[in-house]
């Protein structure tokens, strides 16, 4: 297996890294793939196609990882089937050209996977009902179940190959950590727009944006009340109802229910409100005196007051001027040249201007005392002294003058070298397959079914 891999292109063999860490740690990057021709699955990668049980099971494991941390998914769910769907796609890849290597994880290795997961396992032994309960829960077929756990496996053979082989030297960390863990002194230049925002941009905002300051959440429903003596009147208006008919009785109740209010209507019928949604709209019940029919039309979102969001919507409308007035300032400093901050100042309208110290600042408290990304960071630490370009931070503008840079002491690298360590070495690994993992992309052939991602 290892004469194989020797025998393989280096390029292309380090590329099964990245999907590996993409399945194990739930990160994904967005990738833009060819999409081109009718395919019947979700995607298409070199003719194997992936199948929606596949694709489904993916997206709604993260889903359920999302849900457990407490977010709510409904805004970007668009967002998760783009990345689940890339990271499939990933893993297709790699699994291929791992093939084509004569790297392919046994039947028997992923069966003694599976009797060791412990959401598997009773009493520390396997229970075939655990999993038969779980592919139920999942929606997936044992066979699928195994090919996935196959796939993964083989790319992890892949990389504990190629890591056994990676290796970083002293002096590499040394120069990585003198840069990095460094202190400078100098001064930073800080520009804030200054902007204002009216009463009637404040409301109109509010008028076209009421769904975002939702309050409280109610069911718009109706309830007819039907004497016991009319049964096959009330059996009607359920047909009715079901049916999507109109129904020409007068409601008993017509309006919004909030979960947990005071009303009239009898306790087993607020029971049976508390049960619709879209996927069960109509119930039917009977008291002691009379049969209700209850239908849920949909939700309806009760808004916060003006007053009560107003000074909330102030600091929205507030922050989206200054990153606009921000970007422009940024675009004209980066046409001029000037030697000094004081110089780039004077030429600033329309915002305030301040300039600050930097007293052996490491970059690190740089970045994150001006919300400076890590990229304008990296920058920063490759351009040494100067005076850099125009850096957007949120709202602000910053431009950053180094006058000197002091390496850590030996005590300090001392210190810090051997937990900074293994940092620095997973991310030159993660460095060189981000450069070659795009070449296994290129050279693929991937198809991709739109209408799974709208």
């Amino acid at each position: 297996m290892f004469t194989k891999i020797q025998e393989s292109k280096w390029l292309k063999a380090i590329l099964f890294i990245t999907t590996f860490a993409f399945v194990g740690t739930g990160f994904v990057a967005l990738i833009v793939y060819k999409l081109s021709g009718e395919i019947s699955g979700v995607a298409q990668v070199n003719g194997i196609d992936i199948t929606p049980q596949e694709f489904m099971y993916e997206v709604n494991k993260v889903e359920a990882q999302l849900q457990n941390q407490g977010q709510d998914i409904s805004a970007f769910r668009k967002i998760i089937y783009s990345q689940v769907l890339n990271n499939i796609i990933d893993r297709e890849l790699l699994y291929q050209f791992a093939k084509k290597e004569g790297i392919d994880a046994k039947d028997d290795e992923v069966k003694m996977v599976i009797v060791s997961i412990p959401a598997f396992q009773k009493n520390g032994k396997f229970d075939q009902n655990l999993l038969i309960n779980y592919l139920k829960s999942a929606g997936i077929s044992m066979q699928l179940f195994e090919e996935i756990l196959k796939k993964q496996l083989t790319v992890g053979h892949i990389v504990s190959m190629l890591k056994a082989g990676f290796y970083i030297t002293d002096y590499e960390v040394k120069t990585i950590l003198e840069k990095y863990f460094s202190t400078i002194n100098g001064e930073i230049l800080i520009i804030k727009p200054t902007v204002k925002v009216s009463e009637k941009e404040i409301k109109d905002y509010y008028e076209k944006n009421k769904d975002k300051f939702a309050e409280k959440e109610g069911k718009k429903i109706k309830v007819y009340k039907i004497p016991l003596s009319e049964k096959e009147k009330a059996q009607q208006i359920f047909t009715s109802l079901k049916s999507g008919k109109k129904v020409e009785e007068k409601a008993y109740f017509d309006g919004l229910y909030l979960k947990g209010e005071t009303t009239n209507l009898p306790k087993e019928v607020i029971k049976a409100l508390n049960n619709l949604s879209e996927n069960s709209k109509i119930e039917f019940v009977k008291t002691k005196d009379a049969f209700y029919l209850v239908y849920f039309e949909g939700t309806k979102s009760i808004p916060a007051s003006f007053d009560k969001v107003k000074s909330k919507i102030e600091n929205i409308l507030k922050a989206e001027k200054e990153r606009k007035i921000a970007k422009d300032i940024k675009q004209k400093l980066e046409k001029e040249k000037s030697s000094s901050l004081e110089e780039i100042a004077k030429k600033i309208k329309n915002a305030s201007v301040k300039i600050e110290k930097l007293n052996n600042v490491k970059y690190t408290q740089l970045q994150i005392k001006y919300f400076i990304n890590l990229e304008d960071i990296k920058d920063l630490i490759k351009k040494g002294k100067g005076i850099s370009k125009p850096l957007l931070a949120g709202n602000k503008v910053l431009v950053v003058k180094i006058d000197k840079i002091n390496p850590p002491s030996k005590e300090e690298y001392e210190k810090i070298v051997k937990s900074i360590k293994p940092q620095i070495e997973n991310q030159k690994f993660q460095d060189i397959i981000d450069m070659l993992v795009n070449k296994l992309r290129d050279e693929a052939e991937i198809k991709i079914n739109k209408r799974y991602l709208q």
